[in-house]
């Protein structure tokens, strides 16, 4: 599945989604509770922070939570759980501005910036996701690349 990630203003975080070059939804990001939404159609997802110590993001649809992902270690790696499995996310290499999707050790998909000074991602990701858990990891790395430029930007 390919996936494209687009903000929707320049002053603006919350982003447009395609799946497959059509467009899907939407993503939004509420950076004071450290979660979001998306969007997809007629159907809407919560991102939900489960807090400081735990670092935890878990994809709810009302009360059932259908993806979590755990920030392993203090580098920009996650792990997810999903229906389709559980993946490791995890950036490319130190100066890279992707970031590989994992099974087992083994690479199955990549998002990344799709140029050197955009703010758009561009990802391919596993046929048998949901469009939700793809819709996720693509929220995850832009609140990482979010959060990056805004560190980068403080120093």
């Amino acid at each position: 599945m390919k996936i494209e990630v687009e903000r929707k203003s320049l002053f603006s975080w919350d982003c447009t989604l395609r799946m497959d070059g059509r467009v899907r939804g939407t993503m939004g990001f509420n950076w004071f509770r450290r979660g979001g939404t998306i969007e997809i159609g007629s159907a809407t997802y919560d991102i939900r922070y489960q807090g400081f110590l735990s670092r935890v993001w878990e994809l709810q649809q009302g009360a059932k939570v259908l993806a979590t992902a755990t920030k392993k270690g203090f580098r920009t790696r996650f792990r997810l759980e999903c229906d389709a499995g559980t993946f490791d996310i995890e950036r490319g290499g130190l100066f890279s501005r992707t970031y590989d999707v994992n099974q087992g050790g083994r690479e199955v998909g990549s998002i990344g910036a799709t140029g050197v000074f955009s703010r758009g991602l561009v990802g391919h990701l596993p046929d048998s996701w949901a469009g939700s858990d793809a819709a996720f990891v693509a929220w995850l790395v832009t609140m990482v690349r979010r959060r990056r430029a805004r560190a980068n930007n403080s120093s």
